[in-house]
């Protein structure tokens, strides 16, 4: 369905009191949304591009139809796979808070839009990118040019570095920063992928060869792993070796690198580390297996 369909004369730019659209999420889910407390479908759009307007949703009460103490508040609520959202989740109790699933009704709940920074960037750390991106006029609401494709390009290898660093630097329940690392990440170095790619592997072998790192910490399970594949304890220290090897060559020449998946990557290090001993009693740690399988080494680390 286009932006557009099943609309009344006039309801169409927000100009109503309460305009509402059952969208769908990138989970599948149906949500309601009334987008005149957004400025409109358009500009709706424009700020949750995750969100695909499904059809204009009938019957919604308007604002002089919500009772007493009561006014238009939270523009999202759950209306359900096939449900008209009836109940009318987009109130406010006269104390200002938002409803409570008791308010709404059976099967209904409020639903709290992921906020610009960190929670968006934990719901979706490529929404989070592109609104860095935004700043420089090459965010996803900026028109398609080839400076926005390259700047897109680079969001996998800045999420490794910045994988790499969290390795040692894991953010601290109450930390200012906590849910907008990658943000915070983005603007101590902006867009220069091969340099903190660098920096962050560096970093990791200075710490490793220290006799003071914390056999208890996340970079001390992760260098003697014991669980492969993408949830693997290593696959922070994979992805960063295998980026800093595709952008030492040109995207003519990376672009061949196949390469072995981090299941893999972990199958070859765990024998490696049992033919030499017992586990964590020999071997290459994971940091050095991964230097010598993407061939660091030759690009001076």
């Amino acid at each position: 369905m286009a932006i557009g369909d099943n609309l009344e004369p006039g309801m169409g730019g927000g100009g109503t009191q309460n305009e509402v659209w059952r969208m769908r999420d990138q989970d599948g889910n149906i949500i309601l949304v009334n987008v005149s407390l957004l400025g409109g479908l358009q500009e709706a759009l424009r700020k949750y591009p995750n969100l695909a307007p499904v059809s204009r949703q009938a019957n919604q009460a308007t604002v002089g139809q919500l009772g007493p103490g009561m006014v238009a508040a939270d523009p999202f609520s759950v209306g359900g796979m096939g449900g008209n959202g009836s109940n009318g989740g987009f109130a406010a109790m006269a104390d200002g808070n938002l409803p409570t699933v008791g308010d709404l009704g059976p099967g209904a709940q409020t639903v709290t839009p992921a906020a610009f920074g960190g929670q968006l960037e934990q719901q979706a750390p490529f929404g989070a990118f592109s609104n860095y991106l935004g700043a420089y006029g090459l965010g996803s609401s900026d028109p398609r040019s080839a400076a926005r494709t390259f700047a897109e390009s680079q969001y996998n290898p800045l999420r490794s570095a910045f994988a790499g660093q969290q390795l040692l630097q894991p953010i601290q329940e109450g930390d200012p920063n906590q849910g907008n690392e990658f943000a915070s990440f983005l603007a101590q170095g902006g867009i220069n992928p091969r340099k903190r790619l660098g920096d962050a592997f560096r970093g990791l072998q200075s710490a490793a060869g220290q006799s003071t790192l914390d056999p208890g910490s996340i970079f001390a399970d992760a260098l003697d792993a014991q669980t492969g594949g993408e949830g693997g304890e290593a696959v922070d220290i994979f992805n960063l070796a295998r980026q800093i090897q595709r952008s030492s060559y040109s995207p003519l020449i990376s672009g061949r690198f196949t390469g072995q998946s981090n299941d893999e990557l972990f199958n070859r290090f765990a024998a490696q580390r049992a033919r030499a001993g017992t586990v964590g009693g020999g071997g290459q740690n994971t940091l050095d297996f991964a230097r010598s399988q993407f061939g660091l080494g030759g690009l001076g680390f």
